[in-house]
């Protein structure tokens, strides 16, 4: 007699391989539940939903004071706990259909309002963003991001960014000073670069730019530079923009950018450039490039950790990390596991859907979630479990706007704002039925005919348990029965059935507790086989 024993799921979801090549420890379908601490297959927490919308609105962001919608009318009523900002056209009539981008900047809220003519307008605090200045090439765009005290966005292939500690200035000649001080960046050599400006009583600055080699080696650079004329464009801290597709091919359109470590990463669909940005613009250099790897999705770059940067790549799931001591980046395939389900939902989505992606980290347990449609792809990372495992969710809804606000993830779809586990101090379960399938093992035999003598598993909660029999028809099962608590002591399901392989799958069956999940810890299958008739 035989036990296939899967002691634990830390693998995840894993569709690289055939489901009857996969190795124990992976599940070929994992679908509203997750990889816990102790690497089992959990149940996921409940949808809620917290806030009916009037019509009207669109977008969600967050304040300090509460989660955003917009509109362009008057405030139409909200529900208690929900704000509203108005975005108006110039022309006061035209209507509010879209916000493409939000961050925050000293509390307040930078946002890009697309409006049903297809113009796209920059409001701070609700105020229309109108100085320019002359420069064609600086105007509004999106996605936006809070860097260093400065404002940055993209439109084409520029890198556009505000006056220093003034993000509704854009004007290259508005003619901040540029402030004394030191700055000190990395250089892709692995050396550093520190730069003193110290201004003279005749009004000239000395610049003293140190470099110091990995090594330790120092070689010391000093300059003088004239009496700074405010009204000279070169002298603007921070407003104006770089155009960065002369700094590099493949970036003349540019999506997407991110914080990577101390630099910003720039993004387009095939290049990704890491950029030094320091408040005077003379300062601001490029730092490295990456080729042949990109995203359309403007929403999916999201931090992870303190050194990751993930996105949606056209290939899957990508994350930009430190590939030694240098810092320089490079981009890592942390998606592989599921790139195979993933691009061919890709495929199968809308452009619009696919530009929507969005990507937040789930705060309670630092879970990475990928919003597309009405599928989330949840990761969950615990390396001292060694748990690097994949699943999804399915909400019921498509995810049109995710944001995270005090510890919880709120999603909006239509009119409509749900809040994942719900605004209680404990999260909300419900009978969401957590599926788990694993692949078909053979016990190290695969061309031995088995006899299913029986079936274990340790659980918490109701679980159907069903065996496939057949790689060819992946669908197939039969139903073994219901468990309702840990068989390894007593209660073993019984099996007659025979085949090379087994593929157990459980569905749990309503929930378990109000605050507590179903959960499935291990599982085993216990056979019998000729060869062991033989040995006997």
């Amino acid at each position: 007699m035989g036990t296939i024993w899967v002691r634990e799921f830390t693998g995840g979801l894993d569709t690289r391989k055939l489901a009857e090549t996969s190795k124990g420890g992976t599940l070929v379908k994992a679908i509203d539940g997750h990889i816990n601490r102790g690497g089992e297959f959990e149940q996921r927490a409940s949808f809620v939903p917290v806030y009916k919308l009037p019509k009207g609105t669109t977008g969600l962001a967050f304040t300090k004071a509460g989660p955003v919608v917009f509109g362009s009318v008057p405030d139409p009523g909200m529900p208690d706990g929900v704000l509203y900002q108005r975005l108006q056209h110039p022309d006061g009539a035209t209507e509010l259909s879209a916000v493409l981008s939000f961050d925050l900047f000293s509390g307040k809220l930078f946002a890009v309002g697309q409006f049903a003519d297809g113009d796209i307008y920059q409001f701070y605090d609700g105020k229309r963003v109108t100085n320019y200045g002359k420069n064609t090439a600086i105007v509004p765009g999106a996605p936006v991001r809070t860097f260093g005290r400065k404002l940055y966005y993209l439109t084409g292939p520029n890198l556009i960014y505000s006056n220093l500690a003034d993000p509704t200035n854009f004007d290259p000649d508005s003619g901040t000073s540029i402030p004394d001080g030191t700055t000190t960046v990395g250089n892709a050599d692995g050396s550093t670069t520190a730069t003193t400006r110290v201004t003279n009583s005749d009004g000239t600055v000395t610049v003293t730019a140190v470099t110091t080699a990995a090594d330790g080696t120092k070689s010391t650079k000093v300059t003088t530079e004239p009496k700074p004329d405010i009204t000279s464009q070169s002298q603007g801290v921070g407003a104006g923009f770089n155009d960065l597709s002369e700094e590099d091919y493949g970036s003349e359109d540019l999506v997407a950018i991110g914080r990577y470590q101390n630099y910003l990463a720039v993004f387009s669909d095939r290049t990704v450039q890491i950029r030094y940005v320091d408040p005077d613009p003379a300062l601001s250099k490029q730092i490295q490039a990456l080729h042949n790897t990109g995203t359309i999705s403007a929403r999916s770059v999201t931090e992870f950790g303190d050194t990751d940067l993930f996105y949606l790549d056209a290939s899957g799931l990508r994350s930009l990390k430190a590939r030694d001591a240098s810092n320089a980046a490079v981009s890592t395939d942390i998606g592989s596991a599921i790139d195979v389900l993933l691009t061919d939902f890709i495929g199968q989505s809308s452009s619009a859907d696919v530009r929507n992606a969005i990507g937040v980290i789930e705060p309670r347990d630092g879970r990475f979630w990928l919003a597309l449609n009405d599928t989330i792809f949840v990761f969950s990372y615990f390396p001292a479990a060694k748990v690097s495992a994949w699943t999804i969710y399915k909400p019921g809804f498509k995810v049109e706007d995710m944001i995270v606000y005090k510890r919880r993830v709120y999603l909006r779809s239509g009119d409509q704002i749900f809040v994942y586990g719900g605004l209680g101090a404990a999260l909300q379960y419900d009978d969401t039925e957590a599926v788990a399938w694993l692949p078909y093992l053979d016990g190290d035999r695969p061309t031995e005919t088995k006899t299913l003598q029986g079936i274990d598993a340790a659980v918490r909660g109701s679980w159907k348990v069903e065996m496939g029999m057949d790689p060819a028809n992946l669908i197939a099962s039969d139903k073994i029965g219901t468990i309702t608590e840990t068989t390894f002591m007593a209660n073993r399901i019984p099996g007659t059935h025979q085949a090379t392989h087994f593929s157990l799958r459980f569905t749990s069956q309503g929930g378990f507790e109000p605050f507590k999940p179903a959960v499935l810890g291990s599982a085993a299958i216990t056979y019998a086989a000729e060869s062991d008739k033989a040995r006997s």
